[in-house]
């Protein structure tokens, strides 16, 4: 047996009131007063001025930590140096003419680098492009010519398949991506006998001597919500 609730009759102010706001309602449109895109930028910006001297990055020796009885080399960052990281990496790229719309890939493992890459890319108003360090050289070859990608952020390890890549689209008559080396910090990630300070150079520049070029100014953000991920 079902039991029927009667509805309450709706008033005349009710449906003045929905008449209104399915007909009249350029009040509700977006402005600053009722809408905020949430981008990785305002939170960067929000935390370095509140929290500047509290951790952002951590990085330590995986193959440390894999083996007992070994002491592990950590890496700090604050958000503070964080923040002025990303925005010299932000205004690099935009004297390099990377700008709204465009795509910057990145071949690299998880670092530090790579975390400042996911925020000082979408500063200069660019599309981050992460690529699988797995896949082989036509299919980089391939990502790298349909996205369009005016830089190729690639890590040392990954520098002989990179240098390739881009020796590939030239052999293809087409423009290669500006080529920067990134270079893991900690000695142990590379092989035996290598260090950060003699790691192999495949590109133009390294990525510190691109942060080099760029000013700490305030971030603006001029981010997009685009992420091509391969």
């Amino acid at each position: 047996m079902s039991l029927l609730v009667p509805r309450a009759p709706r008033t005349h102010a009710v449906h003045l009131a929905l008449r209104y706001f399915s007909t009249n309602a350029s009040f509700l449109e977006r402005r600053a007063a009722n809408h905020t895109p949430l981008t990785p930028l305002s939170f960067l910006q929000r935390t370095a001025d509140i929290y500047p001297e509290r951790t952002a990055i951590m990085y330590a020796d995986w193959k440390a930590i894999s083996t007992p009885m070994t002491e592990t080399v950590v890496i700090k960052q604050t958000w503070g140096e964080t923040k002025i990281r990303i925005t010299q990496l932000a205004s690099a790229l935009a004297h390099r003419g990377v700008g709204r719309g465009d795509v910057v890939a990145v071949l690299s493992p998880n670092t530090p680098a790579f975390v400042e890459l996911h925020h000082g890319i979408n500063a200069c108003g660019a599309a981050i492009n992460p690529l699988n360090t797995r896949l082989d050289i036509d299919s980089l070859a391939y990502i790298l010519q349909h996205s369009a990608a005016k830089v190729l952020l690639a890590d040392s390890a990954q520098g002989t398949i990179a240098a390739a890549v881009c020796d590939q689209l030239k052999t293809e008559g087409l423009a290669p991506p500006l080529l920067v080396d990134l270079v893991d910090p900690i000695d142990s990630h590379h092989p035996e006998g290598i260090t950060a300070a003699t790691a192999p150079r495949f590109g133009s520049l390294t990525y510190e001597e691109l942060l080099g070029q760029g000013n700490e100014v305030e971030i603006r953000d001029n981010s997009i919500t685009l992420y091509c991920i391969v």
